[in-house]
């Protein structure tokens, strides 16, 4: 019995142990960092040799499975662990935010409009309006029902990319600047560009709170231009993660027998 346990106790840590929350960030110092949001731990998955000064690469989005995507100027570049150039029709800049969704790269261009580039045929949408839009976000991020996270101003708005006709919301109590992505379970984070610190925001209130982690490699503070969401992996229920231990340990029991 006491084995039992044991085995399914290891299984439980092991799997939410492999869960840490993290997400992207492209970084002045040059890079593209992959960034513990409760230590601050940044590790470099990709090298960018574009020109990285604040105000010049930007509107960092990552599409869930191997490719970042973020502009210069009015080019934008796509990076697998190479940086190349990726070929657009109508693009002319992601005016410093932009999140993927759904096979595309979204960003608000100026106030109120709403563009995309679909992502395989590098085509740039019309520009689409949202009541209440502003144009100087400084990120954006997209959950996975299309619905969008902003920080304007330092305040945070949301509206449903599904539901454009209801427009902009700014929420209550909601304060700070920060380059924005979600975890792996869906949590949505800040970093603060000037001091590296990461914040847990309520998507119901907009509210933030410090996490106790500041972004940095090497011992060295990295100022994020712009963050990414990671893949959307949800952890496994409480109840299906025994299941699996009980599975574990029925198969290990067989074999014993079989032996």
């Amino acid at each position: 019995m006491k084995k039992s346990i044991l085995l399914i106790g290891l299984l439980t840590f092991g799997v939410s142990s492999a869960q840490a929350s993290f997400i992207y960030g492209l970084a002045k110092q040059g890079g593209i960092f992959k960034i513990n949001t409760a230590t601050g731990v940044s590790t470099k998955v990709a090298n960018t040799r574009i020109n990285n000064n604040r105000g010049g690469t930007n509107g960092f989005a990552y599409d869930g499975v191997s490719n970042f995507y973020y502009y210069e100027g009015s080019k934008l570049y796509k990076n697998n662990g190479t940086e190349s150039l990726f070929a657009t029709t109508g693009f002319t800049g992601a005016n410093d935010n932009a999140a993927f969704y759904n096979g595309k790269y979204y960003f608000v261009s100026a106030a109120n409009k709403l563009k995309n580039v679909n992502l395989t045929t590098g085509v740039t949408s019309a520009a689409v309006t949202v009541n209440g839009v502003k144009d100087d976000y400084g990120d954006i991020a997209i959950d996975r029902f299309g619905k969008v996270w902003s920080q304007e101003a330092g305040n945070t708005q949301t509206f449903d990319l599904n539901n454009l006709g209801a427009g902009a919301t700014t929420l209550a109590g909601s304060k700070g600047q920060l380059q924005l992505g979600f975890d792996a379970v869906g949590a949505l984070f800040g970093i603060n560009y000037d001091d590296g610190k990461i914040y847990k925001i309520n998507t119901a209130t907009g509210a933030r709170t410090f996490t106790g982690g500041i972004a940095k490699y090497n011992n060295t503070l990295l100022n994020i231009n712009d963050a990414a969401s990671a893949a959307y992996q949800p952890v496994p229920e409480p109840a299906s993660m025994v299941a699996l231990g009980m599975v574990a340990l029925a198969l290990l029991r067989r074999k014993k027998k079989s032996a």
